[in-house]
């Protein structure tokens, strides 16, 4: 239904809530379950790997809630670019744990 609404009236009218939640569910839908049959990095990925990389979303969504919470705003957060690192998880050259080090650096700075 989020996405409808979207369609229809424009993400920048969404409650900053709403906003987060769709910038997250990105960062589900590509980094986590899309997949490239053609890439060997991407064609199989490790179940120990899937639960790392699903860790590291709910600790990105988890920090920016609570940078929301703060009264950052989703756009401020979105300038960092740790969505689209984590939209890189598979492929971004960078460890898990650089990615949770980023989040944690990025929500501290802005918070």
């Amino acid at each position: 239904r989020l996405n409808e609404v979207v369609k229809l009236l424009g993400a920048d009218l969404l409650p900053e809530e709403q906003k987060l939640t769709l910038e997250i569910a990105a960062v589900i839908r590509i980094g986590f379950l899309q997949q490239n049959a053609l890439d060997p990095a991407d064609a199989s990925v490790p179940v120990a790997k899937q639960r790392e990389m699903m860790r590291a979303i709910i600790h990105l969504a988890d920090a920016a809630s609570d940078a929301l919470k703060n009264k950052m705003p989703v756009s401020e957060i979105i300038k960092t670019g740790i969505f689209d690192m984590a939209k890189r998880m598979k492929f971004g050259g960078f460890s898990l744990d650089d990615l949770n080090t980023e989040i944690d650096k990025v929500m501290v700075t802005k918070s």
